[in-house]
């Protein structure tokens, strides 16, 4: 009977699971603070319970982290909450019998959805043929890519049931995008990761009717304060600080400001408002315009100069160094700039009197950004989304 006991033992006698696989993370398991964990294992192992054990990554996916308090599930699934959005966590499960439990699975790493990126209308630039828009990452860890979705607006449509394009895969912070002339559109982005795509960011709208540009904040002299309208520039000289950050792009021997404009050819138009008696160059410059000489001097950048002598006011068109000799007797307090790639041509009017005040003939080999200046106290305010004036069609 004893042995007879133990033959029967031995046959209903259960061994240790064997260890657990995980499966990878599918497109579309995860929200911005959960994922959807699975695993498998062997048909002949009995399990009564497993262990689900996790730690966050860092931006170091080899950096070593405590574990969290695992979780014991009954499925060989489970949905993990209240993680953090945009990251990455390592992921292991053993599984448990009266017997004993296994050895712990293979590893996975799952990841979070990203937040929605962060774009506002201050960093969208609009031509007649294209927009060129940029934005910041919704998480500090950057996703694996973006999606970008518009469609144009008509008059009582809903642009929510009426998407007809989607730009994909875009893997930096900045699009330039083709569209219609005279047309409205509406954009917003996601950012998309392993783990899925984000919630919609804030939308964006967009008309192709002229020149919209901003004012790139990162490369303005220290003397320059832009307003919050993004637009409006002034000159303080006790806005400059003792010690400065450095930054690459910044303009340091001229009070000057680079803005961005859509990086296409064809023609673009923007105007200035400035008082009679601020001092003052605009015009535009190469991207790669060297930061630490004056505006109009290099051979990068054209520009129209003003500035106030004892007995008059003075204006020079200014390109390496260089200006014609001609006099304007009517000063201008609304300055009109036309670029024109396709005639090679840059001009500037006295908008009020619709007057044409010179004309740059130059064939850009390269793409050029507006530029502004102040030589001394004073507010210049840009002026864009303006209709191509009458007068600008007759060059």
């Amino acid at each position: 009977m004893v042995e007879v006991q133990r033959l029967i033992d031995s046959i209903c006698s259960i061994p240790v699971p064997s260890a657990p696989s995980m499966c990878p993370q599918s497109p579309d398991t995860a929200t911005s603070t959960s994922v959807k964990v699975r695993w498998s294992l062997s048909a002949d192992d009995t399990v009564e319970h497993y262990q689900l054990y996790y730690r966050k990554l860092g931006d170091n996916t080899q950096d070593e982290g405590a574990a969290d308090a695992p979780l014991r599930v009954k499925e060989m699934f489970c949905t993990v909450r209240n993680l953090q959005t945009g990251s990455m966590y390592e992921f292991w499960v053993t599984a448990t019998n009266s017997a004993g439990t296994s050895d712990g699975s293979d590893r996975a790493v799952f990841t979070t959805v990203p937040a929605a990126p962060r774009i506002s209308n201050g960093t969208v630039a609009v031509c007649q043929s294209a927009v060129f828009m940029e934005w910041e990452a919704g998480s500090s860890r950057p996703p694996q890519s973006y999606a970008l979705d518009f469609c144009q607006v008509c008059c009582g449509c809903d642009w929510t049931e009426s998407l007809t394009e989607s730009v994909t895969g875009i893997t930096s912070c900045k699009a330039l995008i083709e569209l219609e002339p005279s047309e409205n559109y509406i954009f917003y982005l996601r950012a998309v990761n392993g783990g899925g795509s984000s919630e919609r960011s804030a939308a964006i709208t967009v008309r192709t009717t002229g020149t919209q540009l901003y004012l790139m904040e990162q490369t303005a002299h220290l003397a320059l304060s832009i307003l919050q309208d993004g637009l409006t520039i002034v000159y303080n000289e006790e806005s400059q600080l003792t010690d400065p950050p450095t930054i690459h792009d910044r303009f340091t021997s001229s009070a000057t400001v680079m803005a961005q404009l859509v990086p296409v050819r064809g023609r673009h138009y923007w105007e200035v408002e400035v008082a009679e008696d601020t001092e003052y160059r605009v015009g535009i410059a190469c991207t790669d315009t060297p930061r630490d000489a004056h505006f109009g001097s290099n051979i990068t950048s054209w520009c129209m100069r003003h500035i106030l002598t004892s007995s008059r006011s003075k204006f020079e068109f200014l390109h390496k160094g260089l200006t014609p000799d001609l006099r304007i007797t009517i000063t201008p307090t609304r300055i009109g700039i036309l670029l024109d790639y396709d005639t090679g041509k840059l001009s500037f009017f006295n908008v009020d009197i619709c007057q044409l005040l010179f004309t740059f003939s130059q064939q850009f080999q390269n793409l050029v950004n507006p530029c502004f200046a102040l030589e001394s106290y004073g507010i210049l305010k840009v002026s864009h989304n303006i209709p191509f004036p009458e007068f600008t069609k007759l060059l």
